[in-house]
């Protein structure tokens, strides 16, 4: 975790090893690079009940939805809806989740 903003994580929450999250991207870049990939900053957060897969990147200004997982060595460049399975990079939605679903079937 950076810590340059705010990071709002809900209860319930599992955060595994290796999790970056970050809540600024940005540095001392020459004008050029600048203007290609301007800084991002932004304030992250995590609803109740997410779970954060092993070496998960959280990136500024993202919000996680409540009761989805991300799988191990996902990037999150963009908000992700609630009771859902994402997974790649950049994390894309796999699959709806529902009441009953088995973790075998994820």
């Amino acid at each position: 975790m950076d810590l340059a903003g705010i990071i709002n994580i809900g209860d319930n929450v599992v955060i595994s090893g290796r999790v970056s999250i970050l809540t600024h991207a940005d540095c001392n870049r020459s004008a050029f690079l600048s203007r290609l990939y301007p800084g991002r900053r932004g304030c992250v957060n995590i609803e109740d009940g997410a779970w954060l897969g092993f070496g998960t990147i959280v990136l500024p200004g993202v919000t996680i939805g409540k009761e989805t997982v991300v799988a191990a060595g996902s990037v999150v460049a963009e908000d992700i809806e609630p009771r859902s399975l994402y997974a790649g990079t950049p994390a894309k939605k796999i699959k709806d989740l529902f009441e009953g679903d088995l973790i075998e079937d994820l």
